[in-house]
């Protein structure tokens, strides 16, 4: 929770880096509007701010916020996303659990689905991540945090037949698992 006081006085500093005046009703405003944000995450993205050039930032709430958003997920560019994607694709398969150097290419890949992604031409895959890199740097953009479940391979086990069917259909022979 963000105690308000301490609020205070870091928009306070923030206030007198920029030579304006404090009013205690915008303050209360600024509290209702970042009171949803830790301490420590406006007070980094205010240090940010005014260690850059002050002539540069026109000081509002939404500011902070986006400056918030820039220190919590790094910039990664859509190629590199494309990239991470492609190589787990090859070093993975369907038939494995995926892992990407990029909480944006493990989103990405999440929206696009595995199973999809694994199965796609490869002249698909680039539109594919394109349009999903998007809406996950949307969502970002919005406010989101990015919800990543754990991508798993794409198999059911029927150790009664000794076969593991994958979600195409087709069957690949195992060893009878003998522990039944």
């Amino acid at each position: 929770m963000l105690n308000k006081k301490e609020f205070f006085i870091l928009l306070k500093t923030l206030f007198d880096c920029y030579n304006l005046e404090f009013k205690k009703s915008m303050a209360i405003t600024w509290y209702n509007i970042l009171r949803g944000y830790e301490y420590l995450e406006i007070k980094k993205a205010i240090i940010k701010m005014i260690d850059s050039d002050l002539n540069k930032y026109e000081i509002t709430a939404s500011k902070i916020i986006k400056e918030i958003k820039s220190l919590k997920e790094p910039i990664i560019s859509e190629f590199e996303v494309k990239e991470d994607i492609v190589r787990a694709v090859s070093k993975f398969g369907i038939y494995s659990k995926p892992y990407f150097k990029s909480k944006v290419a493990h989103a990405v890949a999440q929206d696009v689905g595995w199973k999809n992604l694994c199965s796609m031409l490869e002249k698909d895959v680039g539109s594919a991540i394109h349009f999903a890199y998007r809406n996950v740097y949307n969502s970002i953009d919005n406010g989101l945090e990015l919800k990543l479940s754990t991508i798993d391979g794409i198999i059911e086990k029927d150790s009664s037949r000794g076969k593991v069917e994958n979600l195409f259909g087709g069957l690949l022979e195992i060893e009878n698992d003998k522990s039944n």
